[in-house]
């Protein structure tokens, strides 16, 4: 990384309104595949005070392969809002906030995929990276790991889960790095 995106790392770290989210999507190409359910966690001051959750309708047929990963089939999002639809409400609930996500370039390219029409210039941090510099001697940084590595208890069931467990992620986070700071 270099200096001047580490300085605006740090900046964005300094705000206090977070909203920590998670995807569900038809594949992994966010070019070509659709979001299928989406979950967010908003935090400000240091505690998560409320959730936005729904499943969302991608236009295209959800694979027997993609229903199996996750639990999501074509019955439960024919009626869901269109994508298009969702990023605005998102954006609505993220408004003035940080978004947050693990594996963050993954999740956000679907997000500026899907909302290319209405201008995104998102602020983002990804726990995953957060991950690596302040838990230097895991092995692997999976949502899974990372939570085990801080105590919290993960469930993956849905996109609610995960994204409360990445929030919960991102405040020990948060407090690990205030803590180094204090020493130093």
């Amino acid at each position: 990384m270099k200096m001047q995106q580490v300085s605006k790392y740090i900046n964005i770290l300094t705000k206090d309104s977070f909203v920590v989210f998670d995807i569900e999507s038809t594949g992994l190409n966010s070019e070509k595949d659709q979001i299928i359910e989406i979950s967010a966690v908003k935090i400000v001051n240091g505690k998560m005070i409320e959730q936005f959750s729904t499943l969302v309708n991608p236009g295209i047929v959800i694979t027997r392969e993609v229903a199996n990963l996750t639990s999501i089939t074509n019955d439960m999002v024919k009626d869901a809002p269109p994508c298009e639809e969702v990023i605005r409400e998102l954006m609505g609930f993220c408004k003035g906030s940080v978004l947050v996500s693990h594996h963050a370039e993954f999740s956000m390219s679907f997000i500026k995929q899907a909302g290319q029409y209405l201008d995104l210039d998102i602020s983002y941090i990804d726990t995953m990276t957060m991950s690596r510099a302040l838990l230097p001697d895991l092995e692997k940084y999976g949502l899974d790991i990372v939570a085990s590595a801080l105590n919290i208890s993960y469930a993956s069931d849905r996109t609610i889960d995960c994204a409360e467990c990445t929030a919960q992620v991102f405040l020990k986070l948060l407090k690990r790095r205030k803590d180094r700071q204090d020493c130093n």
